[in-house]
């Protein structure tokens, strides 16, 4: 039986959609105090550990290693550098395409602002189904009134 653990193969596109979800918002919301410094300090040392892959975890350990949080914890300016920092030399390292610094949050606001964001997604994959459904209850409804205005079915 395989377990994630046993994967060799990673998809560096999910870890980097991952990576830009939690660091854009990290990086939105970041409101610099002495305890958010302390806990965003902690959870950046601890953050790749939460990460299946050995690799992975040695790769954003180094990555998050090679510019110490604690010189940029000070302002929610300086997170928000950090944060992409992480999410742009991950994407490098893997060769993926990325966005730019104003994408990355202007997309996450986006996405947080539209409460239908889901709903719109779904709907866009459904519409031909709605569509269809209706066609066809359009379909019996003139069927139904074709038979019973029809003159030549009274009497017959």
């Amino acid at each position: 039986m395989t377990t994630i653990h046993d994967m060799k193969q990673l998809n560096p596109y999910y870890i980097q959609e991952t990576l830009e979800r939690l660091l854009s918002q990290l990086g939105l919301f970041y409101k610099p105090c002495q305890a958010n410094k302390k806990k965003v300090k902690d959870f950046f040392l601890s953050f790749p550990f939460f990460f299946y892959h050995d690799t992975l975890q040695n790769e954003l350990y180094d990555i998050i290693h090679n510019k110490p949080i604690t010189s940029y914890y000070d302002s929610n300016e300086t997170m928000m550098n950090y944060c992409f920092y992480i999410y742009e030399s991950f994407s490098l390292k893997y060769k993926l395409n990325f966005k730019t610094k104003e994408e990355f949050y202007e997309d996450s606001k986006r996405q947080m602002s539209q409460e239908s964001y889901r709903y719109k997604q779904w709907k866009q994959s459904n519409i031909r189904h709605y569509l269809f459904i209706a066609l066809f209850c359009l379909l019996i409804i003139l069927y139904v009134l074709f038979e019973i205005y029809n003159p030549t079915h009274m009497f017959g």
